[in-house]
């Protein structure tokens, strides 16, 4: 496995708002880990998003800037990124064939699912447009809606062991607060930014092929923050108890663990973590070849958790 640059984790969770969650923390948080160093970072917006408030947070489209402006930087030469999602990059597909059934011009490959998310989503990656949209909200799960085609599906990759015990929630679910489709719909209309502003230079793993591209900037997993606490051996609710938080730092090995101030919320813990921990895996390489067994036809449309093992 080659090395990498440095290592970013994007906490995307309730991204479909900017006010404070029930922890007093705000939804996206951003975090680095330096490859060499081990220095943990945890980023705060240069910008206002709005003036009305008084607090800097970031937005999908100032989180967007931010990485495209470091990734701009990234000399031709210099080693990539490796920087971590917490939404899913795809909708499940072979558990029926097919992402939407029924639709006029079927989306049978997982660049045409970029293709119609980002044509159906406005500014700043609003996933409303879509789900509201008279084909497609058949198949959601609304407050006080249900589609006339809703069904709980889930990938592959959903199904291995581990998160088969965890209940992972579906991504068709958009009511409660475990429900990840409305950060998926935007996540993935922003990756397609992405493709269409780098091309090559972004390589989203495993869709673009399970060896990362060695010539890329920087490359996409999607990761599930509660798979990674499982990794390292601590709890998933780490976050709320400082000296826990503290411990798995250490068991990244991260430089600067004991001047790193405790996670103010699930957000920023899971932001903290997941910078570590791509860190301190990502030589092991049957996280990267996990899929391998798979026929391409079902993890280059739906893509694999990094670090999931069946």
């Amino acid at each position: 496995m080659f090395e990498f640059e440095e290592f970013i984790g994007i906490d995307w969770s309730g991204s479909q708002d900017y006010a404070r969650g029930s922890d007093g923390e705000f939804p996206i948080q951003i975090a680095t880990c330096d490859s060499e160093s081990g220095q943990l970072t945890l980023h705060q917006p240069n910008a206002v998003h709005n003036p009305n408030w008084q607090e800097n947070r970031w937005s999908r489209s100032t989180t967007f800037n931010w990485l495209a402006d470091r990734l701009q930087m990234k000399q031709r030469n210099s080693k990539p990124s490796l920087i971590g999602f917490d939404f899913a990059l795809s909708f499940p597909f072979a558990d029926i064939g097919a992402y939407f059934p029924a639709e006029e011009t079927p989306t049978e490959s997982w660049r045409s699912l970029l293709a119609l998310l980002r044509k159906r989503t406005g500014n700043d990656f609003d996933p409303n447009p879509f789900i509201a949209h008279d084909f497609y909200s058949r198949f959601f799960l609304l407050q006080g809606s249900r589609g006339a085609e809703y069904s709980p599906r889930h990938r592959i990759t959903e199904q291995t062991e581990f998160l088969r015990n965890q209940n992972p929630a579906n991504i068709f679910k958009l009511i409660g607060g475990d429900q990840v489709g409305r950060g998926s719909i935007s996540g993935l209309a922003m990756i397609q930014d992405f493709r269409e502003r780098f091309g090559t230079d972004v390589h989203v793993w495993p869709f673009d092929g399970v060896a990362p591209s060695v010539k890329a900037k920087a490359i996409f997993v999607e990761i599930w923050p509660r798979m990674l606490y499982e990794m390292v051996g601590v709890p998933a609710s780490s976050h709320r108890y400082p000296l826990v938080f503290q411990l798995a730092m250490q068991l990244c090995r991260v430089g600067n663990v004991n001047a790193l101030a405790p996670p103010g919320g699930e957000n920023s813990g899971d932001a903290l973590l997941t910078a570590a921990a791509l860190r301190h895996f990502h030589k092991d390489a049957s996280i990267w070849n996990a899929p391998q067994h798979l026929a391409l036809n079902f993890f280059s449309r739906e893509g694999w958790i990094w670090g999931a093992q069946e």
